[in-house]
Order: C-alpha cells, then structure tokens, then sequence
C-alpha cells in the first residue's frame, strides 16, 4: 500500500494534509503532515469539487484546489 503526502493549493497558499481528532486538516509546514495510503488520496481526490462548492473570499473560507499525492 502507497503512502505519502498531500498537499493542495488555494488561496491560502500550499498546505499539507494532516489527521488530527479524526479529520483532515491543513498545515502550512511538512513537518506536521501525515503520511496517507494511496486509497485515502483517491477519496479526498474525488470528492474535492465538493469543498469549493461555499468558497468564499470575504471570510476567507476556501475549499480545495490542485490536490496531488507525494509518495515516499
């Protein structure tokens, strides 16, 4: 089974995908990622159109844009 990191990009700049209390969080730093199976990636990958759906600049809510999956 692949692993490895994700990363996307939006407004906020590049982050890193992160499991924390059970979700997927975005971090700003390497360091704090999480190494995630190829299988997860393909879930979050599909279902990224999703999050964009409330963007919005006025708060600063964002969703995500250009996933990718860094293996190691």
């Amino acid at each position: 089974m692949a692993k490895g990191f994700v990363t996307m990009r939006n407004e906020d700049g590049t982050q890193y995908a992160t499991i924390e209390f059970g979700s997927i969080q975005w971090v700003h730093t390497k360091r704090e990622a999480t190494l995630i199976s190829r299988q997860v990636f393909d879930i979050m990958e599909a279902n990224q159109a999703n999050t964009r759906k409330n963007d919005c600049p006025d708060n600063g809510f964002f969703g995500i844009y250009s996933l990718k999956f860094h293996a190691v």
